[in-house]
């Protein structure tokens, strides 16, 4: 589902260091646009850090599979 493609996209961009400057960044920016285009919205709740969220995906302390329950408790359908 939509999870599963979000969390391998930000996974795979922030992870890869495709960029000198950016990565994480870039891969949050990709992952709501993948979101909008397919006709969901992303809801962050009042204590969610994403900066925190995206550095632990980087760092291995969040992985792919607990990102996309993460990304699946945010998700409405338009």
């Amino acid at each position: 589902m939509i999870w599963a493609k979000g969390a391998a996209l930000l996974h795979g961009v922030a992870s890869s260091h495709g960029f000198n400057d950016g990565n994480k960044r870039t891969s949050w920016l990709l992952t709501e646009l993948l979101f909008d285009r397919s006709d969901f919205e992303l809801t962050l709740l009042d204590d969610d850090r994403l900066d925190d969220i995206v550095v632990n995906v980087v760092n291995g302390d969040m992985t792919q599979v607990e990102l996309q329950d993460w990304l699946k408790a945010r998700t409405t359908r338009r």
